[in-house]
Parts: C-alpha cells; sequence; structure tokens
C-alpha cells in the first residue's frame, strides 16, 4: 500500500490490448480500487482521530459537519454524490451554486435552510 495522499497515479490495471484476459484485466482493477478505497478510509479515520484528539473538533460537531456535507448534492444519503441545483440568495433572488455559503452577487450568507431548486 502506499500513502499518497491523492497525488499518486494509479499503478497497473490497465485494461489495454493484449494484457491478457479480460477478467484478469477487471480483477486488477478491482484490487487497485478496493486498494485506494481502504487508503482513503485510513486516510480518514487519521483526520478524525487527530482532530478529536487534539480537541479541534467534538464528535458531535463532527457529524453535523457530516451531515451538511452530504446534503450539499441536494440529498441525505449517506454518500458524496455530484452536487446537482442551485441555490436561490434569499436576499437578492439571484441564482448560486448550491455549495456556496455566501451570495456571489449580494454577500449575503446562506443558512442550511437556503432555497435548493435543480435544474
Amino acid at each position: 500500500m502506499y500513502y499518497s495522499l491523492g497525488n499518486q497515479k494509479p499503478q497497473g490495471g490497465g485494461g489495454g490490448r493484449g494484457s491478457g484476459s479480460g477478467s484478469d484485466n477487471w480483477r486488477s482493477v478491482f484490487d487497485e480500487l478496493n486498494g485506494r478505497v481502504e487508503e482513503q478510509n485510513l486516510l480518514l479515520q487519521t483526520l478524525l482521530r487527530l482532530l478529536l484528539e487534539k480537541k479541534v473538533v467534538t464528535r458531535d460537531e463532527f457529524r453535523q459537519w457530516m451531515t451538511y456535507v452530504d446534503e450539499l448534492d441536494g440529498k441525505r444519503d449517506g454518500r458524496m454524490g455530484r452536487e446537482r441545483g442551485i441555490k436561490v440568495c434569499p436576499g437578492c433572488k439571484r441564482k448560486n451554486k448550491v455549495n456556496a455559503f455566501k451570495c456571489l452577487y449580494c454577500d449575503s450568507e446562506f443558512t442550511n435552510e437556503s432555497f435548493l431548486a435543480h435544474d
């Protein structure tokens, strides 16, 4: 396992022609992706433990932020999907990206209750 912190290129698992049987290629790609998921899990667990140990956040604060980030894509489902839709500013009524914290046009700050409109 390597600890690249996200800046290392994929290794192996090509899948190009002449590189072995199809199932071997898929197995290689699966193994590589599984290793990357395990590495991401280790990274996230390390960050969480560090934040808790240094008392940067409490578990409850972390859970609240996790819920907030989960909902940035417009639905609470425990997944980090693509951010969809727009936020309409309650002040000037102009459209902003769904992940905006304040209005691009009038600087009004958004709350979690800011209206989401889907494209």
